[in-house]
């Protein structure tokens, strides 16, 4: 249970840690650490990197509770989807293509998972800056009740040069539950019946088990190509959230 109790802890002080003006010091205090190296020693215990090096020079995603077992599974029609882990992602650049989507359309035309086929087979491959060769993110902003915009697009190492065509966008650092949906498909295949599914799923888990809250009006998905194949896709969701007090 202390473990546990730690853990939570320190989940809670990226809040104030991803703001570089709050001391270490000060946030150490704030999360009931008796002294600032308690809480540095305890930071770099569960992370293996201490709460300063990860302010100046961290560029992966952090854990920040336990990983996904079996136990965590629940079945679909055409996958599976898991409950959440949740990380930290640093602040992250994305290059793609931005449409307006109607949920409408989407559900009658699948149009979001046409833009995104479209921009994988016409657009990807003009980014040449790519910090992962073959991960697609899909970013949707929820701009009204009738539509958003979605973002099709890669991560990369620098917004210098943008395609013509292409727009850039900052993605903050945060902290995010991730649902893994897994299907019996190829991910270009995953269309909003699939999601639907998994959205029902989410919004379920959300009222009877999260200890978090969601945050901002944005969400992204994560797929990394290289694990693609006909028969099987998997799929990230990545929800900004913090833990509720």
């Amino acid at each position: 249970m202390a473990d546990y109790i730690r853990s939570r802890k320190l989940a809670r002080s990226f809040e104030l840690l991803m703001e570089p003006s709050n001391r270490i010091i000060d946030i150490s205090v704030a999360y009931g650490f008796e002294h600032e190296q308690s809480y540095i020693r305890a930071f770099k215990s569960e992370f293996g990197i201490t709460p300063a090096f990860y302010r100046k020079h961290s560029t992966h995603t952090l854990p920040i509770t336990e990983k996904m077992s079996l136990t965590m599974i629940s079945n679909l029609k055409e996958g599976m989807i898991f409950q959440p882990f949740y990380v930290v992602r640093p602040e992250s650049l994305l290059i793609g293509r931005r449409n307006a989507i109607s949920y409408a359309d989407n559900d009658e035309y699948y149009e979001a998972n046409s833009r995104g086929n479209d921009f994988y087979q016409n657009d990807f491959h003009r980014i040449h800056n790519r910090s992962h060769p073959n991960v697609y993110i899909g970013l949707t902003h929820e701009e009204t009740d009738s539509y958003s915009y979605y973002l099709s697009s890669a991560e990369v190492s620098s917004i210098a040069y943008v395609p013509e065509g292409l727009v850039y966008e900052v993605l903050p650092t945060n902290q995010y539950a991730v649902f893994r949906y897994i299907g019996n498909l190829h991910p270009s295949q995953i269309t909003i019946d699939h999601l639907s599914e998994v959205w029902d799923f989410i919004d379920y888990y959300w009222k009877s088990h999260s200890g978090y809250e969601k945050v901002g009006s944005y969400y992204f998905e994560y797929i990394d190509g290289d694990l693609a194949r006909d028969d099987y896709g998997e799929l990230d969701i990545y929800i900004p959230v913090r833990l509720i007090e």
